[in-house]
């Protein structure tokens, strides 16, 4: 028999056409395979004789003698054409090949069942359709239709829908929705989708609209790891991982990820940056399981260059590589990036994670996927994040002007004697500046200077993202724009970004094209440092009283000399700061599948970036105060520019496949990179006015532009194995070749590897009655990986042109930089044992236990200049990181309309300097001679660089030790400081050589915890931060309490508390009016760093899929949140001290058409 279904008119548009294609698309390609299945069961034998006959008639026939019945509607019978057919003994198969064989139709064969269908357009035709509007023939009677969500409203994309006991299967689209047909008036749909409960629904054919909504299954998820260059099941892999997906980024940090990961992986730490504070243009400093790399630039380094840069001190050679969609990107585009268009970001941290990355993965790996163009009709997604930006200056403590006045006066201002030199000649022009500051408090000035250069910033962030298309060609563009300004007053950093994704699929081939572009703009402010606020008298004003307007000097304090500059009459001048770039990316990615066990994936990627930077010091500003520098000399412009051009190709071959419980995921790979930049940096000075300071207007260029250029290569072959048996037994193998052009040729290749293995207990037979362990593994790898983060030339001796000298021979060339042709590759050899356990589906735990050595540790040695080089790369030593780590979910409750998740994670790292080279030793000699020139001259004693600590590097210590001498306290009968030699003895003099581990700032354990919480559409999501046991050497105890000069600058309130003032006093700090001699390292200002950050909480709520239907949207979520909202610590010091701290408020609306 056949059955006919009536074709109803749909109302014209291209929104339901797009779905009638999708659906046909869907419906006919996953339908297909059940033809394999039903051969079996159409066998009989079937006899037809016809000639020029209806459609309907052959199938009545067929019908009769095959038992299978014909699903079709009326409107495609009136394209059916007349049959003539003459067969005999004939199969179904052929017997339907013959007759659609100059049909428009075509047929699909299911259980007893042939659904006829339009012939399936070619991709050219589909394409015409989605633009040009033309209707199809999709059934419309007796056809359920519905949109399927989760219990958020959320719409579910692939869920699966069954007609019970057939084989007809269709999936919904990426909105949730789908339409099939009911072929009789009673038939039972099977609803199922991964990670949710399995659902059937019965229908009578007369449904038109079903809403279905899944809930969350009670089974554990069947995770998988994504490593950049493959896909591996998480049950069967043997490393360690953690994934984090977009929607629990944006519910912790709409607008930092690299601040939001650190909540979701206890080991990746970024380094609290107390000088820069919350500068929107100072790149963040973080590492993964610890730091295995010495910087390039030393805190001694820091100390006496007068020019070090702020990427410099940004440096990290601890800093793990990203890759993004397969490509290695900078960390640069990932602080950029808009997280609303990422989909995923997976951390990988041991070796068996990342050695396919072999030279660049011993700092750990960060794999970003980003969120793939869905076909269907057009939809747009449009994110709005509303920033509100407020400085924290909780962590300072600065005198107002009454109280600064009294200290001053317990300071000894006018005291008889002048403690500052021992006279009492000065004692009335002392006592005049008093009346005079008494006079400015009787006038009511009590300046806040900090509030003088911070605003509370709104800043607005637009992502907009248009996708759609047919199933075999989809498309997606994207647009943004972050307008983030800082707390200080008019810095910025504005980023504009567009992107262009073309997708093709078709018969296992798909090919995509990825064309972006990005640009970043940033100024600092012109208001100057924040820490010459800080030091500001309050009983100072910076306005003249008269005219109100900012004067351009402030009075000097008693005995300063002359007068100071005033940093807000600065700020208004022309002086100004700015950087920023512009990135265009395309990558080509192809990937082929062959039967349907083997994929190749191959990609390339070329970018090119441009650099630029200007810094400029108006003619008219204060550091010309005092000084002769001629009129056609002053005002000063620094020009950067750089760009570099890089290409990136991958090619990997994976086979997968099960037979008899034995599970291969085997890859095969090559990578190759080339990178190349050159870099020009021009002095022009002499500039008429801030408004002419291009440098066309300057009066000289003062040296020759310094260009530089430089290229490196990377080539490497590498392959991973992944193999289970019965998914109980597991194994991993990784290994990779890699040649780079940064080493000598004697060194250029080196080999990387890892292998790991591991057991599924829960899936042991004896196992599946233990109902309350449902998930139980355990896991350990062992491997070999590097990197190679540094200069490309540091092999290598190099040479510089020398321009201004010609020779009749030509121009000449001197040495530039000494290389180290003996320069080995820095290797890390990293053991991982870890524990995955599932207690009741209700409390999830992860436990890993790490020990990584990092051998021939590379970095630069400072030499005497008398060699012709300042410093040169050398293999320095070793290193080793050992720790644990802790993740811990509990599901506390877990009902349809309410769940409650408490998350607690841990990390331990204990950072060991294991081994230290002749280079290092000589490194340690140098911080000796840096504090001998202490006792120099008085003018020395009393420069406060010489109260920093540095670190030594000595076997047993640590990269974050704290060095110092052992101190006594403050003796109560001379008010002086106590300090213990290495050797026991008492002494009251300081020696560099007598330092020794006075501290450690690595904590004792880390991490975060916080809760997730749905109630309904409603989300809650808070997180804290917590660090127990590491200690801080507290720096504004040493620098604004006790070595201040009361009289010069402002000053901590503390610096009247626990003062020595008499023999026999028991106290911290030495006396008020002994302030002047600057305090070396010592333990005695060494605290606990035991601390919490409320580091964010977020209430969403997400609309119903009918009410947000009616105001024509698809979804319409809304979330308010803050971040960093309040710091607790043990230790009480600044924060902050260039640039401040801040707290952020945020509100997010995302919504799709």
């Amino acid at each position: 028999m056949y059955k006919v279904y009536p074709y109803l008119y749909a109302p014209p548009g291209h929104i339901a056409k797009i779905l009638h294609i999708m659906r046909l698309i869907i419906i006919f390609v996953l339908i297909g395979f059940l033809q394999v299945n039903a051969k079996s069961g159409y066998a009989q034998k079937i006899t037809l004789s016809l000639h020029d006959a209806p459609l309907l008639t052959a199938f009545d026939q067929i019908s009769l003698q095959s038992g299978y019945d014909f699903i079709v509607t009326d409107k495609l019978m009136k394209e059916a054409r007349a049959v003539s057919i003459d067969v005999k003994d004939a199969n179904l198969e052929r017997v339907l090949k013959n007759i659609f064989q100059h049909q428009s139709l075509t047929y699909v064969i299911g259980d007893h069942r042939v659904i006829i269908r339009k012939k399936e357009k070619d991709l050219i035709d589909e394409v015409k359709d989605y633009f040009m509007g033309e209707d199809t023939d999709a059934p419309q009677q007796r056809i359920v239709q519905g949109t399927i969500v989760d219990s958020l409203g959320k719409p579910l994309k692939g869920v699966s829908i069954q007609i019970k006991k057939t084989n007809m299967k269709i999936f919904s689209d990426s909105e949730g929705k789908f339409s099939m047909i009911v072929p009789s008036d009673h038939e039972t749909l099977i609803f199922s989708y991964i990670g949710m409960q399995k659902q059937e629904i019965s229908v009578n054919g007369t449904e038109k609209n079903l809403y279905v909504v899944l809930k969350i299954s009670e089974e554990v998820l069947e995770d998988v790891v994504v490593t950049g260059y493959t896909t591996v099941r998480k049950s069967s892999f043997t490393g360690t991982s953690t994934h984090v997906t977009k929607n629990e980024i944006l519910k912790v940090n709409p607008q930092n990820l690299i601040s939001a990961l650190q909540v979701f992986d206890p080991s990746f730490r970024i380094s609290p940056n107390n000088q820069m504070g919350s500068d929107p243009n100072t790149l963040p400093e973080f590492y993964i399981r610890g730091r295995s790399g010495l910087s390039s630039v030393t805190e001694l380094d820091k100390l006496q260059s007068s020019d070090v840069s702020q990427y410099s001190l940004s440096n990290n050679p601890n800093l793990p590589i990203f890759i993004m969609d397969g490509y290695e990107v900078p960390m640069q585009t990932v602080y950029d990036y808009d997280i609303n268009r990422i989909e995923s970001v997976t951390i990988l941290k041991d070796a068996a994670a990342t050695a396919i990355y072999g030279s660049r993965a011993s700092n750990g790996v960060i794999v970003i996927e980003t969120v793939a163009p869905k076909p269907g009709k057009l939809r747009i997604s449009y994110n709005l994040n509303t920033v509100i930006t407020a400085p924290d200056l909780s962590a300072y403590n600065l005198m107002n002007a009454p109280e600064k006045l009294n200290a001053e006066v317990a300071a000894g201002l006018i005291d008889p004697v002048n403690p500052k030199t021992g006279l009492t000649s000065d004692y009335f022009s002392r006592l005049n500046y008093y009346r005079g500051l008494v006079a400015n408090l009787a006038e009511g000035i009590n300046t806040d200077w900090l509030s003088q250069p911070l605003q509370t910033d709104v800043s607005l962030r637009h992502s907009l993202y248009l996708e759609g298309g047919v199933e075999s060609l989809r498309f997606g563009v994207g647009l943004n724009y972050d307008g983030q300004d800082g707390v200080m007053k008019e810095s910025s950093r504005n980023r504009i970004g567009a992107d262009f994704k073309i997708d093709y699929r078709m018969k296992g081939i798909q090919i995509s094209n990825q064309v972006s572009f990005n640009q970043t703009r940033s100024q600092n402010s012109p208001y100057g440092n924040f820490g010459d606020y800080t030091k500001q008298q309050p009983y100072y004003t910076p306005y003249d009283l008269e005219t109100g307007e900012y004067v351009k000097t402030l009075p000097s304090s008693y005995g300063a000399g002359l007068t100071s500059a005033n940093p807000l009459y600065e700020a208004t001048l022309g002086n100004f700061e700015k950087s920023g770039y512009k990135s265009f990316t395309d990558n080509l990615s192809l990937n082929a599948l062959f039967f349907k066990k083997l994929q190749l994936r191959a990609q390339f990627s070329i970018k090119n970036q441009i650099d630029n930077g200007k810094t400029f010091v108006d003619p008219n500003s204060s550091r010309y105060l005092y000084t002769t520098t001629d009129y056609f000399m002053r005002g000063e412009l620094t020009t950067n520019t750089a760009e570099s051009f890089s290409w990136n190709t991958n090619v990997v071959l994976n086979y997968a496949n099960t037979i008899n419980g034995h599970n291969v995921n085997f890859s095969l790979g090559y990578n190759a990179t080339e990178d190349k930049a050159n870099n020009t940096n021009s002095f022009f000075r002499g500039f008429p006015s801030a408004e002419l300071h291009d440098q066309k207007y300057a009066h000289e260029i003062v040296n020759t532009p310094a260009v530089q250029d430089k290229i490196s290569r990377l080539m490497g072959t590498f392959m991973f194995a992944n193999y289970t048996y019965k998914d109980i037994y597991l194994a991993d193998v990784s290994a990779r070749l890699d040649g780079s052009s940064e080493f000598g040729s004697d060194n250029r290749f080196a080999t990387f590897w890892s292998l790991g293995t591991g057991i599924n207990f829960h899936k042991y037979d004896f196992m599946k009655s233990v109902t309350w362990l449902p998930m139980a593994r355990i896991r350990a790898n062992y491997g070999q990986t590097g990197k190679n983060n540094f200069p490309p030339y540091a092999a290598r001796t190099t040479y510089q042109v020398m321009l201004d000298y010609w020779y009749p021979t030509g121009i000449g060339g001197k040495l530039y930089s000494m290389g180290n042709n003996q320069l080995m590759w820095e290797k890390a050899n990293t053991l991982n044992i870890g524990m995955d356990l599932n207690v009741l589906n209700r409390v999830i735990i992860g436990l890993n236990w790490y020990d990584k050595r990092t051998k021939n540790l590379i970095t630069d040695m400072t030499i005497p200049s008398s060699t012709g080089f300042t410093s040169y790369k050398e293999n320095v030593g070793e290193v080793m990181n050992r720790g644990y780590e802790i993740d811990l979910n509990v599901s506390a409750i877990k009902e349809h309309d309410f769940n409650l998740d408490l998350i607690f994670r841990g990390a331990h790292n204990n950072n060991q300097i294991v081994k230290i080279s002749d280079a290092m030793k000589e490194y340690n000699d140098r911080v000796d001679a840096y504090y001998a020139d202490y006792y120099a001259n008085a003018t020395n004693q009393t420069n406060p660089k010489f109260a920093t600590p540095l670190t030594k590097y000595v076997e047993g210590g640590s990269e974050t030790s704290i060095f110092g001498m052992r101190s006594l306290g403050i003796s109560p009968a001379t008010g002086q400081e106590m300090f213990m030699n290495r050797d026991g003895q008492v002494t009251y003099t300081w020696n560099s050589a007598e330092q020794v581990i006075i501290g450690n700032r690595e904590p004792t354990l880390n991490g975060s915890f916080g809760i997730n919480l749905r109630y309904k559409a409603w989300t809650l999501y808070s997180t804290f931060l917590y660090e127990w046991g590491g200690d801080e050497y507290n720096s504004t105890l040493v620098g604004q309490v006790e070595n201040v000069d009361v009289w010069e600058v402002n000053a901590d309130r503390r610096v009247m508390d626990l003062r020595w003032q008499k023999p026999g006093d028991i106290t911290m700090f030495k006396s008020i009016k002994d302030r002047y001699n600057v305090t070396l390292p010592t333990s005695r200002f060494v605290q606990k760093n035991d601390n919490l950050t409320f580091n964010s909480i977020s209430l969403g709520y997400t609309f119903g899929h009918d009410l947000v239907k009616r105001w024509g949207l698809s979804m319409l979520r809304m979330q308010a949140g803050t971040n960093d909202l309040a710091y607790f610590a043990t230790i009480k010091r600044e924060r902050g001290l260039s640039y401040p701290y801040a707290r952020t408020f945020n509100f997010t609306l995302n919504a799709s058409f």
